[in-house]
């Protein structure tokens, strides 16, 4: 009976140090993954956007097509100058529709700004990056993806 009882534990003990393994393997993988994800928005090598020497303003995209409801990342490098004055970042979509404004402080203003929407319904999306100055719009960059999905799932009532 003793005997029954040992086997027993080491075979519990055996399945829970397995387990306890393979659970922090995919917490191991996703933390690469979430580090791979930002390495691709600051690489300068980036297909989304390709670097061009001296751009003023830069738009990069985590991705092009994403599943629905989608969460999608934006980078937006802003090269200093004095009459920088405000960034507006528009996103645009048949169902959706969003626009952020961030405060430039001309030379002395942040370079990268990231922008994240979530629960992003199907549908294709035009995101447009607009620096303005003292005197009007000074730059503008524009970029697209598309979210896939159901487009009736996202109309009916659960």
């Amino acid at each position: 009976m003793n005997g029954r009882r040992t086997v027993s534990g080491l075979v519990i003990n055996a399945l829970l140090v397995t387990g306890c393994g393979a659970s922090a393997q995919g917490v191991a993988a996703r933390a690469n993954a979430t580090r791979f994800y930002d390495a691709r928005l600051l690489s300068p090598q980036t297909a989304a956007s390709p670097r061009v020497p001296d751009q003023a303003l830069e738009l990069r995209l985590a991705v092009r097509f994403a599943v629905a409801p989608a969460s999608v990342q934006t980078l937006v490098r802003v090269s200093p100058h004095p009459d920088n004055r405000r960034l507006r970042v528009l996103i645009d979509g048949e169902q959706f529709t969003r626009s952020s404004d961030t405060q430039l402080d001309g030379v002395d203003a942040a370079k990268h700004h990231f922008f994240m929407w979530q629960s992003l319904p199907p549908g294709t999306y035009s995101i447009v990056a607009i620096v303005y100055g003292p005197l009007g719009v000074r730059e503008q960059r524009q970029s697209s993806f598309e979210v896939i999905g159901d487009t009736e799932a996202a109309f009916r009532r659960p």
